[in-house]
């Protein structure tokens, strides 16, 4: 029987020693683990198949550690998919398309069997729970594999956010776990940059206008691949500004940020700088409080200032024709405002239920507005009507909750960070990557790691 436990699966005293990743000794193995992700990303390119048995490896490392190991080390995994999520859609491995969320939700469900859930129990299954009655609408509106489709598209993140959220706040990250959790991520980043990079410097016949580009954005969708990069420049941003890392890791993690940084730009998709240093700035409102912090935030926004205004931003401008600078000036939400209103129109015609997950689109199309909705929370109002709203309530108690319960200055600066870059990834590609589910999981145990549970005691293993 799995042994179960508020915090952990054993006392602190007998955990596993996690190395502390920002370590001058550890920059070596780190070094390794990136180049390795290039490799991947070129091997997977030219051989699909390869993509399909790294995933199915990593959900069944998942499922192991989950039911053996140290709920700590569920979170690296858990990190690890989200950011290999693109990846595997990238180089087409033979996966269902949701298959990211549903890993992680599988893996966490197997964790939350020896977890004492405690916080936040109730308003993160309230919030999944007033998304269900719809379904019948979708039901009864769409074919039976039309309407599977749909509320597998719709739901499936919305899933993965709940049990990120009752996972994330029920265990505790220290520090260094923290970081690790964040460079298991940035691996395959790294693996999506390759793949953007090289298709960017192999195209024969490439052009830039006032849209987002596919072909610097490794062949697949630029608004997936630019929020990826973005979100691996932002946690490259974050453990840039930790105290303890040695410079040489600082250095290397700025030189990351900027390569980052670089490629999200020439994806033209503006949404995965925005959303990155939207981030960073809110977390820099509570960090230059802190006399140490300030001045290491002033050297590297000076830093950063400097190589993008007079290195990087002229040659990609000279790059890009003079377009970079027009796309990214331009203030044309590309269609989604128009989406958005439409949703906003269903709600008033159906505000009790909605049209039910996954119908809207199909009304659109009756009127020539065709796609899925970019916008979550308009998409909560027109597909689930007033329990949509609730919803939304219920997610925004759960982020002032979160907040309010981070301890430390730095923590509340994490946790103010990552709730960022979530609003604003729902309001342009609503929840079609699992990453904004562990982003928000994430900084539910950042703001808890110091607290302890109310009334918890620990179960030895």
């Amino acid at each position: 029987m799995l042994a179960r436990s508020p915090v952990s699966s054993a006392p602190r005293t007998a955990a596993v020693p996690v190395a502390n990743v920002i370590r001058e000794r550890a920059l070596a193995p780190l070094a390794a683990f990136m180049g390795a992700h290039v490799i991947l990303a070129m091997v997977m390119r030219s051989f699909p198949s390869v993509g399909m048995v790294h995933a199915g490896a990593c959900i069944a490392v998942g499922l192991v550690v989950a039911a053996r190991r140290r709920l700590q080390e569920v979170a690296f995994i858990v990190a690890y998919i989200v950011g290999a999520e693109v990846l595997w859609r990238m180089t087409h491995a033979n996966v269902f398309w949701e298959f990211g969320k549903y890993a992680i939700s599988l893996i966490l469900i197997v964790a939350l069997l020896r977890v004492r859930v405690r916080r936040n129990r109730m308003l993160a299954i309230a919030y999944f729970g007033m998304l269900v009655p719809s379904i019948l609408l979708t039901v009864l509106a769409l074919s039976l594999e039309v309407g599977r489709q749909q509320l597998s598209f719709n739901l499936s993140g919305p899933l993965a956010l709940t049990l990120c959220v009752l996972f994330f706040s029920n265990i505790r990250l220290q520090r260094e776990e923290l970081h690790t959790a964040m460079f298991a991520l940035l691996g395959p980043v790294v693996a999506i940059g390759t793949l953007a990079f090289y298709s960017t410097t192999t195209a024969r016949d490439l052009h830039f206008f006032g849209d987002s580009n596919a072909t610097t954005s490794g062949g697949f969708g630029p608004n997936q691949v630019s929020a990826m990069l973005g979100l691996g420049l932002l946690f490259s941003l974050l453990m840039l500004l930790e105290r303890r890392a040695s410079v040489r890791l600082q250095v290397s993690l700025l030189v990351l940020a900027v390569l980052l940084a670089t490629q999200a730009a020439l994806t033209f998709s503006r949404g995965g700088l925005t959303m990155a240093f939207a981030g960073a700035a809110a977390a820099m409102f509570y960090l230059v409080r802190n006399s140490r912090t300030r001045i290491t935030f002033v050297i590297l926004a000076m830093l950063l200032f400097g190589i993008g205004k007079y290195v990087v931003v002229p040659r990609l401008e000279v790059f890009t024709a003079g377009k970079l600078g027009e796309r990214y000036t331009d203030l044309d939400p590309s269609g989604r405002t128009l989406i958005a209103g439409f949703d906003l129109q269903l709600f008033v015609e159906h505000p009790l239920l909605g049209v039910g997950p996954g119908v809207a689109p199909a009304l659109r199309e009756e009127i020539g507005k065709q796609g899925a909705a970019h916008t979550e929370f308009t998409r909560l109002l027109a597909e689930h009507g007033l329990l949509g709203i609730l919803a939304i309530v219920f997610l925004l108690i759960l982020g002032v909750r979160t907040v309010r319960g981070a301890a430390t200055l730095q923590a509340r600066a994490f946790v103010v960070a990552m709730l960022v870059w979530f609003t604003l990834f729902l309001l342009v590609n609503a929840m079609r990557l699992a990453a904004p589910a562990f982003v928000f999981g994430l900084a539910c145990s950042i703001a808890y790691a110091s607290r302890p549970l109310p009334g918890a005691k620990p179960v030895r293993a």
